[in-house]
């Protein structure tokens, strides 16, 4: 994995890098279940511009990672023979990728254009993408981290109206 995060940071997605950093350093206890060193995956990274307009909160770091990966390893080699409409699993067992495929300089995974191919490549078990913006999931409320909005708003209207 610090393979993995010296070519996210060695490609200028900073902000990737750290959230992956914080997600690993942290004490999860399911961390060494979902990232082991003998996990395949494929990740998506928004740019760091997309991702420093995007409030996320230490609890969804696996949630986001989740859904912004696959659990298998792809270089852009691959990718690029899912025809448009391929509709292929994240990481995050109910989010859903959709492949819009319109060659190499137009290719999208749900709403978000892959710009950087090819980014990890001193990991045999990391492989990894840059994207232009924050993948994004239809009926999602994780995207605008509505959760975490919600729970600080109800808990005032209680109080308030006591």
């Amino acid at each position: 994995m610090q393979a993995a995060v010296g070519d996210m940071r060695a490609q200028s997605f900073y902000g990737f890098a750290v959230i992956l950093q914080m997600y690993l350093n942290s004490n999860s206890s399911t961390q060494h279940q979902i990232f082991n060193e003998e996990e395949s995956l494929t990740f998506f990274m928004p740019v760091d511009r997309e991702l420093s307009k995007f409030t996320l909160s230490p609890e969804h770091l696996e949630d986001f990672l989740l859904s912004h990966s696959m659990t298998m390893t792809l270089q852009f080699s691959d990718l690029i023979h899912f025809p448009t409409g391929t509709i292929v699993p994240s990481g995050l067992h109910d989010r859903l990728i959709k492949i819009q495929n319109h060659g190499k300089s137009n290719f999208y995974v749900n709403d978000a254009q892959v710009i950087t191919p090819n980014v990890c490549i001193n990991s045999m078990m990391i492989k990894c993408h840059g994207i232009d913006s924050v993948i994004k999931y239809e009926n999602d409320d994780y995207p605008n981290n509505r959760r975490i909005d919600r729970a600080p708003a109800a808990a005032g209207k209680k109080t308030s109206s006591s």
